[in-house]
């Protein structure tokens, strides 16, 4: 059996990576932020009636998750922003929904078209700080709700 080669394509292929990102929430450009992770699953399963196969499968709901770690100096603004809304604690949990954009953007001119996701009705799930002896930043990871993701939009 013959297999294909596939030929590299170093100058026409773009891989994004953590240097080709541009996060935004609620339009604001967010510098930031150190990592972040979204997901969309679907619970999925097996149907089974007469014998011990399935016949059919069935899907449940698409739930939406994610987390964002931010730098220190991101956490004041969403702090203010709550305060803003009213929320005197400062307790950004309890933010009205946003949306949280992010663009990958190649970094060569050219090479490549820019791809943006959309993570709509976001909420933040958690509020926290850690850190430790000789740590040179503040980092807090916090959770996302989130209603729905465009994923892929160009």
């Amino acid at each position: 059996m013959r297999g294909t080669t596939a030929k590299p394509k170093i100058n026409g292929a773009v891989e994004y990576g953590w240097a080709h990102i541009q996060l935004l929430i609620n339009n604001v450009p967010v510098s930031g932020i150190t990592a972040i992770e979204y997901e969309e699953t679907t619970a999925t399963e097996n149907i089974y009636g007469a014998s011990n196969l399935p016949i059919a499968r069935g899907f449940k709901n698409h739930e939406f998750s994610g987390s964002l770690t931010l730098l220190n100096s991101e956490i004041q603004p969403l702090q203010d922003a709550a305060r803003a809304q009213g929320i005197l604690s400062g307790d950004f949990t309890s933010l009205l929904p946003f949306t949280i954009t992010i663009s990958y953007i190649p970094i060569t001119g050219g090479a490549g078209a820019p791809v943006v996701d959309i993570l709509e009705e976001v909420q933040f799930t958690s509020n926290n700080r850690g850190m430790s002896q000789d740590d040179s930043t503040i980092e807090s990871s916090v959770d996302l709700i989130i209603g729905s993701i465009q994923w892929g939009v160009i």
